[in-house]
């Protein structure tokens, strides 16, 4: 399949550092991408979800509770990303744990809202973020997008890097999300 410049300009773009993600959008009218303020602008939100309530909730709020209570939360998923499975059976992290099931060689089990601990892959969380992301991206729009473009500010190996676009592919699958791209920041 040919690359289409033009077609890609006008996907979303999600760009990922650190623990946070923002959001940019193509406008037409200036012909540029421009971070979207909804999302926090050109510092975007924090990647964290909340399982302290029936209902997950995330960003700033999920980032407070994790301050408060240190449990309930999932976040610093690019963390877990990059890591190959060896490297995650030493890989502590305060507020989850790393497992795994005969479907899944990689899950993170943490506390829920009625007491009882849940697993799920980086893949589920990260499709749980990206949610927020496409609702986001529509409600600024007025529809959801074809396809996105994911970029990765973190200095990392490109074996890491490949690791990380695996999981944000399967993401995107289980969104049913049509097309990705991934591509570096210099």
């Amino acid at each position: 399949e040919d690359f289409d410049e033009e077609e890609f300009e006008r996907d979303p773009v999600i760009g990922f550092y650190g623990n946070h993600s923002f959001i940019c959008i193509w406008d037409d009218t200036k012909e540029e991408y421009k971070f979207l303020d909804s999302w926090g602008g050109q510092w975007g939100k924090p990647m964290y979800i909340a399982f302290d309530k029936e209902k997950p909730y995330f960003g700033k709020t999920a980032e407070e509770t994790f301050g408060k209570l240190g449990k309930f939360v999932v976040c610093d998923l690019l963390q877990v990303m990059i890591r190959t499975e060896e490297e995650l059976e030493e890989y502590d992290h305060q507020s989850f744990t790393i497992t795994k099931n005969a479907e899944n060689p990689v899950l993170l089990e943490f506390d829920t809202f009625d007491g009882t601990k849940k697993a799920a892959s980086p893949a589920f969380l990260m499709a749980l973020l990206l949610k927020q992301h496409l609702k986001a991206i529509k409600k600024e729009t007025g529809e959801k997008p074809n396809g996105l473009g994911f970029c990765i500010l973190a200095d990392f190996h490109w074996e890491d890097i490949e690791r990380v676009n695996n999981c944000l592919e399967d993401a995107c699958n289980l969104l049913k999300l049509g097309g990705y791209s991934f591509f570096g920041w210099q």
